[in-house]
């Protein structure tokens, strides 16, 4: 008898485990659920606070007249809000009719280029009228620098993905390499993506720039080489540009961080960088990508104080004398591939005329949740499935409810970028005789510049009035460059569009248009616009 009860206890101690068990599996699922639905709840309150810019009488047949940067477009509602889920369907839906900038004839405003938006209407009233089997060809300019221009709009409205139109890739405002095309950042970006490691180039360091942070340990090396330091340790992966003194620009990516004897995380010494590798962007020699002969090589890259970046023993940079404070050494073919340049390989030494390295922040992974309850298998498997159901339907709904936050939160900001100031701020102006208009902010950009001073608050323009454009007597030509410019660097100031390429102006209007832009942006304001 003493047997049986002993595995009756047995049974009764099993089953209050696994009711103990089903009880907590429950509360976690409870708890996240009440969680969410308060999530849900929040968002439809946020939703219901936007709708007070709404209008509630909006709809397709809706006809409205845009003023796209001086120039009168009408478009039917629905055509612009046909492609569902994009930053030009969220604006123009009717929940921001109240909240979207007028001019003072009461059209709603976009302060951008008017030829882009144009092509953009043109596009959306043939996609209308196509069959899925005829969609209309991807909008597109001849020109190189309106179309990459007309990509950034693209971009901005959230249309790239549905008219098979890549985003451009991210811009860096590089000493190193040329800003005026993007053909040196593509090869770059093809070359990360190539290992698997592409992203956003985020500028650490620049030799000409950075001052060191001071130190009164006498032990420490030169100025640059401090100031490389100081800059990008333990910032992870970093590409590296060094344009020599021939024009030459060498560099290397490594997926380690550098380091130094002085830092923390990072040791000093040799270390492992299995996506590592050189390259060389040359007239002469090309475009060159050199890959670690070995991914499990330890001496990938050298992390030491007294040098720059040292790519195994086939590239480093170290201090110097005279009017170039670091000079680098190279000779291919010893961690890295060979180069196939003789005099690369061999060995040869430049003096630095520029040096930076960037950040490559990789794009987030999918989404994460934000919590992990595992699955159970302990239960009755009909209860077990039961459970595992509401798990699955409950991270379903949060990564839902993220999405719908994530939205909210972007079309917000760009409703606020769009429609920061009055209608007051929005500026017409008669470039002799062609209309142009944008915002006061816009043509502030560059604060100290005379452009922004003549449009200051306080400015008052000879016989300007809400009822006259203020004159500019220049070429429209010209002026519109700039401020195409001026729009484009504004969106990428507020994070709206990835790069900022330099103006692109005909030959018969190159001393000209430098004239012009010395004259608003004097000084050195003018080798933003000109280089």
């Amino acid at each position: 008898m003493d047997f049986i009860n002993k595995q009756s206890e047995r049974v009764k101690a099993a089953r209050t485990r696994q009711e103990d068990e089903y009880q907590s599996y429950m509360k976690q699922l409870d708890d996240r659920e009440a969680i969410i639905k308060k999530r849900y709840e929040s968002f439809d309150e946020k939703v219901h606070i936007c709708n007070k810019f709404g209008n509630p009488t909006a709809s397709g047949n809706d006809i409205l007249t845009i003023n796209a940067g001086g120039k009168l477009i009408t478009v039917r509602r629905d055509k612009l809000c046909q492609i569902q889920g994009s930053r030009l369907e969220k604006l123009f839906c009717g929940r921001w009719d109240k909240k979207l900038p007028r001019d003072s004839e009461g059209n709603i405003f976009l302060n951008c280029n008017p030829k882009c938006f144009q092509l953009i209407v043109d596009y959306l009233n043939e996609l209308a009228i196509s069959p899925p089997d005829n969609l209309p060809k991807e909008p597109t300019f001849d020109n190189n620098y309106d179309d990459i221009m007309l990509r950034q709009y693209l971009e901005l409205f959230g249309l790239c993905n549905f008219v098979n139109r890549d985003p451009l890739p991210t811009k860096i405002d590089s000493a190193c390499i040329s800003t005026s095309t993007p053909k040196s950042v593509d090869i770059l970006h093809e070359w990360l993506d190539e290992e698997g490691e592409d992203g956003k180039l985020h500028l650490l360091y620049r030799m000409t720039r950075d001052k060191p942070v001071e130190r009164s340990d006498p032990s420490w090396w030169p100025n640059e080489l401090r100031s490389f330091h100081d800059n990008c340790n333990e910032q992870g992966a970093t590409l590296s540009l060094m344009k020599t003194t021939q024009g030459i620009v060498f560099g290397g990516y490594s997926n380690t961080g550098w380091g130094d004897e002085y830092t923390e995380i990072v040791e000093f010494g040799f270390h492992r960088a299995d996506k590592a590798f050189l390259f060389i962007l040359s007239d002469n020699a090309g475009a060159k990508k050199m890959k670690l002969l070995d991914p499990n090589d330890p001496g990938a890259i050298l992390c030491q104080a007294g040098y720059g970046p040292v790519f195994g023993h086939d590239l480093d940079v170290i201090s110097s004398t005279g009017q170039y404070p670091l000079f680098m050494h190279v000779k291919f073919g010893q961690n890295y591939e060979a180069s196939g340049v003789a005099d690369f390989d061999n060995g040869s030494s430049f003096h630095i005329k520029e040096m930076e390295v960037y950040q490559v922040k990789k794009p987030a992974k999918s989404f994460k949740h934000t919590w992990h309850i595992e699955t159970i298998e302990s239960i009755g498997s009909d209860v077990n499935q039961a459970l595992n159901g509401k798990r699955r339907a409950l991270m379903l709904a949060e990564e839902e409810v993220s999405t719908l936050e994530q939205t909210l939160m972007e079309e917000e900001r760009l409703v606020e970028f769009m429609s920061s100031g009055t209608t007051s701020d929005i500026i017409e102006l008669n470039v002799s005789g062609t209309i142009m208009t944008t915002n006061r902010s816009t043509l502030q950009v560059y604060k100290d510049s005379v452009l922004a001073r003549q449009f200051d608050k306080v400015w008052t323009d000879k016989g300007c009035s809400d009822e006259h454009a203020a004159l500019i007597e220049h070429s429209p030509y010209c002026f519109g460059k700039i401020l195409d410019f001026l729009r484009l660097k504004e969106l990428n100031d507020n994070k709206f569009a990835n790069g900022l390429w330099l103006p692109q102006v005909c030959d018969s209007e190159r001393d000209r248009f430098r004239k012009i832009v010395d004259y608003y942006f004097p000084g050195e304001e003018s080798k933003c616009i000109l280089g």
